[in-house]
């Protein structure tokens, strides 16, 4: 039989964490239920053996190092090394990249006006094909692009 209730409710229960509702529900279970008897009856033991143990005693002043470190502000954002460090290299990659596009602003002005010249030598260099036939696919190609 696979039970609805589970080991973590179990131990809830154990616990005393659980309301008055749940509490009954699981009681009006564990009535019928012989298999989470069993599994109840294994966590009392394991919980009755761990209160056999011995209890560990803190270490001194363990509360006024924690107090301390609570008094501190958090993150790395507080550190001094931390803010010294990213604003500077921060702006540094802004101007970077500042120069950076600058200069391609600069290269387009020079491309445009070298492919302008590159353009006009070729040119040059086909004016013999000036007395096309008019019929020829080559004379309508080269007045096309001429036009645009």
């Amino acid at each position: 039989m696979k039970c609805q209730i589970t080991t973590k409710e179990l131990s809830r229960y154990l616990d005393g964490e659980l309301g008055r509702g749940d509490r009954s529900q699981i009681e009006r279970h564990l009535a019928s239920c012989p298999e989470c008897g069993r599994i109840l009856a294994e966590l009392k033991r394991a919980w009755d053996l761990l209160e056999l143990l011995p209890r560990a005693a803190p270490a001194p002043y363990l509360a006024t190092r924690v107090l301390a470190k609570a008094a501190k502000p958090a993150g790395f954002l507080a550190d001094g090394w931390f803010r010294r460090l990213v604003f500077p290299v921060t702006t540094a990659m802004v101007m970077a990249a500042g120069l950076w596009l600058g200069s391609l602003a600069g290269r387009n002005g020079e491309t445009a006006a070298s492919g302008q010249a590159e353009e006009t030598a070729v040119l040059s260099y086909i004016d013999h094909l000036d007395d096309m036939p008019s019929a020829s696919l080559s004379y309508a190609y080269f007045n096309t692009t001429a036009q645009e």
